[in-house]
């Protein structure tokens, strides 16, 4: 006689129990009973609610990028893919990038000052009037420019080798933060209070904006970034990829002030080494505890229920509820992707490059259809799958 599958056997003691569609239930091997099985939940709670994501690039334009250029176009459009990877794709979303530079060549005089570069009028980001970062709104509507996203990042990001050395990325970065509250800046009203902020740093050399012997400027400039924010420890973000003597290379230039910036974001700051490091350190930082702005989960321990059918083969039960302020709701059981159209479920192993969000594991995510835009309802959603009591078990591993 076959055994019960996992789904029968929970969906049975869901009925013995009268619950319906209630949460929680006990799992069905959470004892140990059930022998080399058992059960792994968890729950991704407000995932829905709408997010808004200020996202500021400073791009090392010197001469000391060069040799980069073509590793740095090729991240652009994968860091396109993570932006898209949240729950109804793009989020309402600000985005500029600026040159690392100041001065303006040939005669590259620091003196004489100017706006931060970038190429927002070249790349036709047109919805902002004349300002230098593209928009969207929720779920991606309304976008700021023409094409893909990934051929806005391409475009705005093509900011060359011939700027003037040596790079100040920390002097750009707060002036454009700075600019944000100024009238006709070309950063007017980039930042958002209730929006998340990204800062992200590409250089192949240290700030130049101080001495690396005395950071009391960079130490000010962290304190300036986390008032921005009524809640900083979750709000800011800060990824950097700047040379270090913990690098790979080996290299023994270090960059203190860099460090020392992102440092002080605790766990919400990465220093990484060169710029393919780029696209897993953001995936990291956005999606890597599941959580804050409602990504997609990264799991290891999912038992593979068939190992001779290619992929993984997955027992869940995915209990689903989606309320709208308007008070209407729905609830249900997703079936797996495999066997059902949107909404359903499915497992996604993480590789690294565009799939960034979870190198090494498995991204689990909910499709719910091109159509679906989470604006104004929250989503709990409860997953329960089969795994293993021992981690290294076969039946557990990544599927090839």
């Amino acid at each position: 006689m076959t055994a019960p599958s996992f789904r029968a056997s929970f969906l049975a003691a869901l009925l013995a129990l009268g619950c319906g569609g209630g949460l929680p239930v006990a799992p069905a091997c959470g004892d140990g009973a059930c022998g080399s099985e058992e059960t792994v939940t968890w729950e991704m709670t407000g995932a829905s609610r709408n997010v808004d994501l200020d996202v500021l690039f400073i791009v090392d334009d010197t001469s000391a990028i060069a040799g980069s250029e073509d590793s740095l176009a090729a991240a652009y459009p994968q860091i396109a893919q993570l932006f898209e990877r949240f729950l109804g794709g793009l989020p309402s979303l600000h985005l500029g990038i600026a040159a690392a530079s100041v001065g303006s060549a040939p005669s590259c005089d620091v003196a004489a000052g100017g706006p931060p570069r970038a190429r927002a009028s070249v790349c036709a980001v047109t919805g902002g009037g004349p300002n230098q970062f593209l928009t969207t709104n929720s779920c991606g509507y309304d976008p700021s420019f023409t094409g893909s996203l990934a051929d806005a990042l391409s475009c705005l990001g093509d900011l060359g080798t011939t700027g003037c050395a040596p790079a100040q990325p920390l002097t750009v970065a707060r002036e454009i933060l700075t600019a944000s509250s100024v009238a006709g800046s070309g950063w007017t009203g980039f930042l958002r209070p209730n929006a998340y902020l990204l800062l992200i740093f590409v250089a192949a050399q240290d700030d130049a904006s101080g001495p690396s012997d005395d950071l009391t400027d960079v130490t000010a400039f962290a304190s300036y970034v986390r008032g921005l924010k009524g809640d900083p420890t979750y709000q800011i973000l800060v990824s950097a990829i700047a040379p270090s003597a913990s690098c790979a290379s080996g290299s023994t230039t270090a960059a203190p002030r860099l460090s020392a910036f992102v440092s002080a974001f605790g766990w919400n700051g990465i220093v990484g080494c060169t710029v393919g490091d780029l696209v897993s350190d953001l995936g990291s930082l956005l999606f890597g505890n599941g959580g804050e702005t409602g990504a997609p989960r990264c799991l290891t321990g999912i038992r593979d229920t068939d190992p001779a059918t290619p992929g993984l083969q997955a027992d869940c039960v995915v209990e689903d509820r989606v309320t709208r302020t308007d008070g209407f709701w729905s609830e249900g059981l997703l079936e797996s992707c495999a066997v059902s159209t949107p909404p359903c479920w499915t497992f996604t192993p993480g590789t690294g490059g565009s799939a960034g969000a979870c190198p090494g594991r498995l991204l689990f995510t909910v499709e719910r259809g091109s159509d679906f835009c989470p604006q104004d309802s929250n989503i709990s959603t409860v997953v329960t799958c089969l795994g293993c009591v021992d981690p290294a078990d076969p039946a557990c591993q990544l599927p090839p």
